[in-house]
């Protein structure tokens, strides 16, 4: 304000304090202590009025700082271009991106941090934003100051007729690792598909020999039994029982390749219903042996019924299996509900094992007990396991040697 401003305002207030003084002149003493009264309360309401203000600005100011120093720290590089693509504001963020101080950053244009081949993508992108209210997204190819390519994602937008906001996050890690996922996704199929095949045409081979040895195995038992001596039957015997046994293993072969490519088909599945059917088999197999069988009613779960039955029969087995030296064989087939999902179990009273080698149970092959002690090809762990993935659920273990051992499972 100038001088002659201030002299004038001056001049104003002097003429209007002498006006009033002439008023009060004139009022008695009631009135100026009403008057005085009216003054101290004025005084007081500005007073707090200031208080007010002092800390409603001291507010501000806090509130401005925080936000300066999300802009300023904030994991996105911020940007404010004018109509001639000069840089009127960036951040601390922005200015690391591009390896440059702020101090040189300021008013360099930001076409200078573009790659030459994406300029007209970038013109054509601004002319684009200037003509929309909303939010554009662009990925381009930019460059530090140093020259450093990088891969730029973009968001933008318009905040006055001829300036822009922007956005970016350096993406050239995360490209990078897309890129490479996409191709160990494109190798990981390609080997499957050919392990697919391979056990296909293994399994499929393997069925004809075997097929013609069991015949003449039959052969020889039914001509030749006469001069055959009792070491020889049972080495026929011992034959047919190995031919059986591979022939299992390749029957799990081919069944893990199956449940792994199937489409998966959901509907309700009475797994109370289908586990007593599993379990009548094996009673009536084995009718001799002593069992107490508990299955939890009408449990209906969402799953694929052949995957599910597959997969609740190794299970089942496998307890029905390791129980078998037991005097008495108990198996409990049952839910437990919690808030956020179900859970499956099979419990059994069998010999149960060391929980050390937990992680080697569900891998194929690997088996806890000879095939002498138990029958078993080692992959029917490893094939309820997939079953249970496939429907988006997990299957864990706990045991304990001489007290038995509970599979626990869930489905999505």
């Amino acid at each position: 304000m100038s001088e002659e401003r201030l002299y004038e305002l001056r001049q104003k207030a002097e003429d209007q304090l002498q006006s009033r003084s002439s008023r009060i002149d004139s009022l008695d003493r009631a009135d100026l202590e009403k008057l005085t009264h009216e003054l101290a309360v004025h005084q007081v309401e500005l007073e707090i009025q200031n208080e007010e203000l002092r800390i409603t600005r001291m507010e501000a100011e806090e509130a401005r700082d925080h936000y300066l120093d999300l802009f300023e720290f904030a994991p996105v590089g911020y940007f404010t271009l004018d109509e001639n693509n000069r840089i009127v504001e960036a951040n601390l963020t922005s200015c690391i991106l591009l390896k440059i101080n702020r101090e040189k950053i300021l008013n360099m244009r930001f076409t200078k941090f573009i790659s030459p081949e994406e300029s007209e993508v970038f013109y054509l992108f601004r002319k684009k934003l200037l003509q929309r209210d909303t939010r554009i997204e662009l990925e381009l190819q930019m460059q530090t100051e140093e020259n450093i390519p990088f891969t730029a994602q973009i968001e933008s937008l318009r905040v006055s007729q001829d300036r822009v906001r922007l956005a970016i996050i350096d993406v050239t890690e995360r490209k990078r690792v897309q890129k490479t996922l996409a191709l160990q996704k494109v190798e990981l199929e390609e080997a499957y598909n050919d392990m697919e095949a391979f056990s296909s045409s293994v399994s499929h081979d393997l069925r004809g020999p075997l097929r013609r040895i069991s015949s003449f195995c039959d052969v020889l038992m039914d001509e030749y039994s006469d001069i055959l001596d009792n070491t020889a039957t049972e080495y026929i015997n011992l034959i047919v029982e190995e031919i059986q046994s591979m022939s299992q293993l390749i029957e799990d072969i081919l069944k893990l390749s199956y449940i792994s490519r199937i489409e998966i088909l959901r509907e309700n599945v009475n797994l109370s219903e289908m586990a007593k059917s599993i379990v009548d088999k094996l009673k009536a197999a084995e009718p001799e042996r002593q069992a107490e069988i508990i299955i939890a009613p009408e449990t209906v779960v969402q799953a694929d019924k052949n995957l599910l039955e597959i997969g609740l029969r190794n299970l089942i087995d496998n307890a029905w299996k390791f129980s078998s030296k037991s005097t008495f064989t108990r198996i409990e087939i049952g839910i437990i509900n919690q808030e956020t999902e179900k859970i499956y179990f099979i419990r059994d009273n069998g010999i149960g094992f060391n929980m050390q080698y937990r992680d080697k149970l569900f891998l194929p092959f690997q088996r806890l007990h000879t095939s002498k002690e138990y029958t078993g090809t080692g992959l029917g762990l490893a094939i309820s396991q997939r079953v249970v993935r496939r429907h988006g659920g997990s299957i864990w273990v706990e045991s304990e040697i001489g007290k038995g051992t509970t599979f626990y499972f869930t489905l999505k």
